[in-house]
């Protein structure tokens, strides 16, 4: 989940940092590249989870109760 929000937070095109900054800048620069290039499996793995949690004690009798809480 939190991968998922760093992927909606990155700042580098906002802010037009890019590799040729200095001090601090730098480093973000690094860590949004780096840490980016990781997290491209997070919007994959968000939905296996859900789907695993969506589920795992399923039966067809219960399909409806389970569409009605995920609405509510």
């Amino acid at each position: 989940m939190l991968a998922v929000v760093f992927i909606h937070t990155g700042n580098l095109s906002v802010y037009q940092i890019t590799e040729d900054a200095v001090g601090f800048a730098k480093f973000v620069f690094y860590f949004e590249t780096f840490a980016g290039s990781l997290w491209t499996a997070a919007v994959p793995m968000f939905f296996m989870i859900s789907g695993f949690l969506m589920f795992r004690n399923f039966t067809w009798e219960k399909l409806w109760s389970k569409y009605q809480t995920r609405f509510h």
